[in-house]
């Protein structure tokens, strides 16, 4: 079972200037961080890349993990 990361990703493109900046600097097509932005998560396979992007420009990417849905999630582990 594939595990998805929530995370901030309206903050995480604002942190990178807007979407065409972060387009610019990742060379991941705008429609696809469109679409990030609607669901609110970044695909597990793309993950490693934008992290090492993120370092790049001084971003940490699990400053934007979605702290409340990963509270959610353990509690959902632990209540199970």
């Amino acid at each position: 079972m594939r595990k998805e990361k929530v995370f901030l990703v309206q903050k995480l493109i604002d942190d990178f200037g807007g979407l065409t900046s972060m387009h610019q600097k990742t060379g991941v097509p705008i429609g696809t961080i469109q679409y990030w932005q609607r669901m609110g998560k970044i695909p597990e396979w793309r993950i490693k890349f934008i992290e090492e992007i993120c370092q790049q420009f001084g971003l940490d990417l699990q400053k934007y993990e979605n702290q409340e849905e990963k509270a959610q999630k353990g509690a959902e582990y632990r209540n199970s």
